[in-house]
């Protein structure tokens, strides 16, 4: 059985390197577009250039969630996961995630009613 190896969207470093500069490049393009449409985002954005994060409200999964009654606070459930936008030295699956949630916010924003 062969160990298991990380893998990667790109090999080439130039590519690495490309991407992250448009993974720059495109959150503060929706956060530009966004706050001019006057848009609320609903993933926000933290924006860093070439190393910017998008927040995903995830609520908790596991035995605590059974133990909440009615009164808690929807805020004290909720606790906010950062991905990077970023591949160079991230785990594939949480980048791709990231990008996943970047292009539904930039299409939220896009088709977004308010917007009209």
């Amino acid at each position: 059985m062969r160990p298991f190896t990380k893998m990667s969207f790109f090999t080439d470093k130039n590519e690495v390197q490309k991407s992250a500069t448009a993974l720059g490049y495109v959150p503060h393009a929706v956060s530009l577009i966004a706050s001019y449409l006057q848009v609320p985002l609903r993933y926000p954005l933290r924006l860093g250039g070439s190393c910017s994060y998008v927040n995903d409200n995830i609520p908790p999964v596991g035995p605590r969630t059974l133990d909440l009654s009615w009164k808690t606070p929807l805020s004290a459930i909720v606790k906010p996961v950062e991905f990077s936008l970023f591949l160079k030295g991230q785990d594939t699956i949480r980048a791709a995630y990231a990008i996943f949630l970047l292009n539904k916010l930039g299409k939220s924003v896009l088709i977004c009613p308010l917007a009209k």
